[in-house]
């Protein structure tokens, strides 16, 4: 990965702490995260990420930081208190896009975008378990997606399980162009 080139961040996501004391910010350029103090607004520390490092998401109780890593065809599992990657899982198309954790703060759903004739993907990560563990096809260029209000609890999940709820919970238009999860919080 090489260090970082001073000043190349070329920020892609940022993503407040749920206490709002600090805000995590995907430096694509340089392969890292960026820890901003929000009290103080200095620089906490520098995380090092995967190559393209590009949208972020934090488990509710701050422990976990999942990143989407665009050109690596991973996403990173991160304990926020030592930024030591827990986890590099390899996602099944080349490019990882957004990434949400649910309620219960066990999965992780990443949104990948197929290339060319390719469908997207909505992979669901085991942040216990720290693997993927359910895939599904999706539409074209499949992107942003964001949290159903209500809390879904999955207990050792089969196909045909996340298949269901994925469905009851996922919205394609009819272009089928862009995935998106119904609900996100404090959206009626």
């Amino acid at each position: 990965m090489g260090a970082p080139a001073a000043g190349k961040c070329s920020p892609t996501w940022a993503q407040p702490s749920p206490d709002g004391r600090h805000v995590f910010v995907a430096c694509n350029a340089s392969n890292e995260i960026v820890d901003v103090d929000v009290v103080s607004w200095t620089l906490a520390r520098r995380i090092p990420a995967g190559t393209g490092v590009y949208n972020l998401a934090l488990t509710h109780d701050g422990t976990r930081l999942i990143a989407t890593n665009k050109r690596a065809q991973s996403v990173s599992i991160i304990d926020v208190a030592s930024g030591r990657e827990l986890a590099r899982i390899p996602t099944t198309r080349r490019f990882p896009h957004g990434a949400v954790v649910s309620d219960d703060d066990r999965y992780a759903f990443i949104s990948v975008e197929g290339y060319g004739s390719e469908p997207g993907t909505l992979e669901m990560i085991d942040l216990r378990r720290l693997e993927r563990v359910a895939a599904l096809d999706v539409g074209q260029m499949a992107g942003g997606q964001y949290q159903h209000h209500e809390r879904q609890e999955l207990r050792q999940p089969d196909q045909a399980e996340v298949q269901r709820v994925v469905r009851d919970l996922v919205h394609l238009p009819a272009d089928r162009h862009r995935l998106h999860l119904h609900g996100q919080r404090g959206e009626k």
